[in-house]
This record gives structure tokens, C-alpha cells and sequence, in this order.
């Protein structure tokens, strides 16, 4: 039988494994003391088999701002100018997934994935959610030092076969929030990801 010390212990680290889990979504959004980490990357079309023919280089942009738990997503002149149904968590909806390497002092690295969807209109698209706003549980825990070795963003055509999976580490609604460890990934084609841009002429 464990003395009370031992468990006290063995509660206390069940505490801080449970907390590192649920801190870990999209960018592991910092606690409050942090709020203010900000990254700002540019999304491109590798012009990869199989990408999307809706990114034109040199005509099409694409931009992702994090600033503590606020993702913004934004993809702009895609080709066609395609207009969605303006409805959340439908089959037209472009499919982006923030993913992160995470290591914590207290156990092993994992990956963080946020899936995020966004509608087209008249050729562009725009996802802003702030993460703790809409799921609080997922900031409510103790700040605890947690490393981020990189983080990437893919953002995926619609997608009618793609299975939201079930949220590890938070949901944010019915078809977005946060998966802990590797997902199934959408299959249809990659309209832009994180990425230098190149050089265009005038």
C-alpha cells in the first residue's frame, strides 16, 4: 500500500500530465504571462504532385498570425474566385491544420494538431479563432515549460471523406480543436502551406 507521501506524489505528477495535455493545442497557446508570443508566417504553393490549382503564384497569398492562443489564418485571389456555402463544418469548408512539435520538461515530445476550417468568398478565405475564447478548459491550467520545436500549417481543398477525429485535447466545436499525436490527413489537395515566398517580377 502506497504511503501518503508516495501518492501525494504520484497525484501530483497525474495533475501535471493532465494539464501539459490539455495546454497542448495549436501553437501550445502560452498562459497569460505569455499572451503576447506572436509568429507571423507566409503560406505558399510548393507547386507539389497533386497541389491545388486555385494558388497562382505571384497572384494568390496566403498568411498565418498567431499571437498567443489567436490563430488567424488568411488565403486571398485563389483562382476562380470560388464562393463556399457560407456553413461551418460542411464539405466545401477549406481544411487547415496547425501542427506542432512539443517537448515538455516532464515527459517525452509529442505533436500538437489544431484542424481549423474556413469558407471561401469570392476567392478568399479568413479563420480567426482565439482557442482559449472558445474552449476556456484549454487555458486553464498551471503555466508549465513547454518547448516548441516548429510548427507548420497546411491548408487542404474541401475534403467530403476527411473524418474529423476525436479531440485529445480540446474541441473547439462540432468539426475543429486539437489532436494530440499523428492524425489522418486530408486527401485532397494542398491549396498553400507555411513557406518562404519567392521573388515576383513587376
Amino acid at each position: 500500500m502506497k504511503s501518503q507521501r508516495k501518492m501525494k506524489l504520484s497525484n501530483r505528477f497525474s495533475y501535471l500530465l493532465v494539464g501539459a495535455i490539455a495546454l497542448a493545442w495549436a501553437c501550445l497557446a502560452p498562459p497569460a504571462a505569455h499572451a503576447k508570443d506572436k509568429l507571423i508566417m507566409s503560406m505558399v504553393n510548393k507547386g507539389d504532385a497533386g497541389a491545388s490549382s486555385l494558388f497562382v503564384g505571384c497572384q494568390s497569398s496566403g498568411l498565418v498570425k498567431m499571437i498567443g492562443p489567436k490563430i488567424q489564418i488568411l488565403l486571398k485571389k485563389l483562382d476562380g474566385k470560388p464562393t463556399g456555402d457560407g456553413l461551418l463544418c460542411s464539405d466545401d469548408d477549406v481544411i487547415c491544420i496547425v501542427r506542432s512539435n512539443v517537448n515538455w520538461v516532464a515527459g517525452a515530445p509529442f505533436v500538437s494538431n489544431t484542424i481549423l476550417r474556413g469558407d471561401t468568398k469570392r476567392g478568399n478565405m479568413k479563420i480567426k479563432v482565439d482557442t482559449c475564447d472558445e474552449n476556456p478548459a484549454l487555458c486553464a491550467v498551471p503555466a508549465l515549460d513547454v518547448r516548441i520545436t516548429g510548427t507548420t500549417v497546411t491548408c487542404y481543398e474541401g475534403d467530403p471523406t476527411f473524418v474529423t477525429p476525436t479531440f485529445s485535447g480540446g474541441p473547439l466545436n462540432s468539426c475543429e480543436g486539437v489532436v494530440l499525436g499523428d492524425i489522418d490527413l486530408p486527401t485532397s489537395a494542398v491549396i498553400a502551406e507555411t513557406g518562404m515566398m519567392g521573388t515576383c517580377d513587376d
